[in-house]
């Protein structure tokens, strides 16, 4: 390959790449315009492609939202995986409930390096909790620290119409 030419990106590279920008551009569609608001034809617009790319990876505006959340809530989990580091079983347990706290972060010399404003989980459960769903933390046996939610049902046909 000569020098400044790009390597082409395969099919599965394509296809992330656009998701990836739709996911961007969905967040800050979402952001302007609130769930409500927010179209899947906005999100296209938004990120230079095609409603059909949209549909493409996703099938309803819900699942772009669930997307966009599940994107979030992994980067969240990476960052305060970072924050656990170094501290007791003991420590980690009794901080659990404590991580969901607005402007938390778990304080040790492992972890003073990690930068984050300690809002990232708030908001996840203030958007969970207002969709009505229940977020909680675990200890899994083979270290780090999972975040689960659930969030109530909503029959299909409301959420095309919301689409």
């Amino acid at each position: 390959m000569e020098p400044g030419t790009r390597r082409r990106l395969t099919r599965e590279e394509a296809r992330q790449q656009t998701r990836e920008r739709l996911l961007d551009a969905a967040a800050d569609v979402f952001k302007r315009l609130g769930y409500h608001g927010a179209s899947l034809e906005a999100v296209a617009e938004a990120a230079g492609y095609t409603k059909g790319a949209v549909y493409s990876n996703f099938d309803t505006k819900a699942d772009l939202f669930q997307a966009l959340l599940d994107r979030y809530v992994q980067a969240e989990i990476a960052s305060q995986e970072q924050l656990f580091a170094g501290m007791t079983l003991q420590q980690a347990i009794d901080s659990l409930e404590a991580i969901f706290d607005t402007f938390y972060r778990v304080r040790t010399r492992e972890t003073a390096a990690v930068k984050g404003s300690g809002l990232g989980l708030a908001i996840c459960r203030g958007i969970v909790r207002a969709h009505g769903g229940k977020i909680w933390a675990n200890l899994p046996k083979s270290g780090g620290f999972d975040v689960s939610f659930t969030l109530p049902q909503v029959a299909s046909e409301s959420l095309r119409a919301t689409a």
